[in-house]
């Protein structure tokens, strides 16, 4: 027998969205994908709340219009039921349990963070597990566990088990294909001695701020000016008449040269196309997410202090406290970055194996649904119920992304889960 699986996104009807709003509905789409690829597994459902009539150009889920459905059409098919992008009620979970289904929470944002904030600065109405409903687990991902594993644990009093992070170019890819002038134009290409250097951090909270960017990117244009073209800080231009950000921005000396503009947000793949040759990112506790995988993907110059990725791009990991150190490593990363060879094609040799070796390509089966042993325990015992016997612990999966040349593939990658230790109390 196989199992039925709902995801919920977050599908609205009296507003325009955009898949590059953010990386959620983005995240559940990889999940649906991932669990398309199983035996084992029967429908896996895209499910909203009722009343949505159409979808959003914007979302680019044509091809998934067979998966869409309101959560209330399927919920008495369903035996996994998985709270992504939007909060199930107990009433769900009750008609899922009386057909000995279960009921999971795949968190993947910093709600640790999040509810700190709220709690200290109002900074709005979210509030964690609002139905209170007892799952059977929660999901996260490596990058949030340090942060959130044992947080989740006390507050929805459930096991929390951390899965391989994934992803897919497959709306890169989309994007692309409905415009020949944006596929052109992106990836790197070398324009010259002088670069633009963008960062997409949303600025939204302190787990991903545009502030040590800025710093960094200052800090270049200061020791080298002639390298600087430009530099576009993206989703700071509603924070212009912030008092501390003006203050701080209005002293930058790439700002009062007139090389640094506040910009707004865009998708990642429109803006690099047209105004970037070097990406800066700077996270905390955040070193898994999908602004690194799309620049990654398009042959970017990456700087950035993720540890998960610190053998792909140009690795600082004393970014997070010293936005331009003078060592040896700062070197190879801000200054390496900006001497870029005369011509594109040597870098390419260079930066393309580097990149194909620590992310090397795992088929998107074994990272599902041979690997029952890797999964989580509902869904790993469904599986192992459906199949019958167990057949051996499967080889965990590895971080995957697909190169960036012709003849892409689509289809969804995983980041290894990392080993985690449970953080003694404070």
């Amino acid at each position: 027998m196989k199992i039925n699986v709902a995801i919920t996104m977050d599908i609205r009807a009296d507003a325009p969205q955009a898949i590059w709003y953010n990386g959620a509905n983005q995240h559940c789409v990889y999940l649906y994908m991932l669990l398309k690829q199983s035996p084992l597994v029967g429908e896996v459902w895209l499910t909203h709340n009722d009343g949505i009539g159409s979808y959003a150009d914007g979302m680019m889920l044509g091809e998934f219009q067979s998966a869409l459905r309101p959560l209330s059409a399927v919920i008495a098919h369903t035996d996994l039921l998985i709270e992504m992008n939007a909060f199930v009620h107990p009433t769900h979970v009750d008609v899922v349990r009386q057909r000995n289904g279960k009921c999971v929470s795949y968190r993947f944002g910093n709600d640790y963070v999040v509810a700190v904030e709220t709690i200290n600065f109002q900074a709005n109405q979210w509030m964690p597990n609002p139905f209170r409903v007892q799952f059977d687990e929660l999901w996260t991902n490596p990058q949030h566990a340090h942060t959130c594993k044992s947080y989740f644990e006390a507050v929805y009093r459930a096991p929390v088990f951390v899965l391989p992070h994934i992803w897919s170019p497959y709306f890169v890819e989309k994007n692309l294909a409905g415009n020949a002038d944006l596929k052109a134009r992106f990836g790197y290409r070398n324009q010259g001695k002088a670069k633009r250097i963008a960062f997409f951090e949303p600025n939204l909270n302190v787990v991903k701020s545009s502030l040590i960017p800025m710093l960094a990117a200052n800090e270049c244009h200061v020791r080298r000016p002639d390298l600087v073209q430009h530099v576009y800080m993206t989703n700071t231009f509603d924070k212009k008449e912030n008092v501390a950000f003006k203050h701080i921005a209005l002293g930058l000396q790439m700002v009062q040269d007139g090389k640094a503009t506040a910009d707004h947000r865009g998708p990642f793949v429109e803006w690099a196309a047209h105004h970037t040759d070097i990406v800066i990112s700077h996270q905390w506790e955040n070193g898994l997410n999908y602004l690194l995988y799309e620049a990654l993907y398009g042959n970017y110059p990456l700087v950035h202090n993720s540890t998960f990725l610190r053998d792909v791009g140009y690795w600082n990991s004393r970014s997070s406290r010293r936005p331009a150190p003078s060592s040896a490593r700062r070197k190879r990363t801000m200054r390496g970055c900006l001497n870029m060879p005369p011509h594109p094609a040597p870098f390419c040799r260079l930066w393309t194996p580097r990149t194909r070796t620590t992310c090397r390509r795992t088929p998107t089966a074994s990272g599902c649904c041979s690997a029952a042993s890797r999964l989580p325990r509902p869904l790993a015992s469904m599986l192992a119920q459906s199949a019958g016997p167990a057949t051996g612990r499967a080889r965990a999966p590895g971080l995957a992304f697909p190169a960036p040349a012709a003849g892409r593939s689509s289809r969804p990658t995983a980041a290894p889960a990392r080993s985690v230790r449970r953080a003694a109390p404070s």
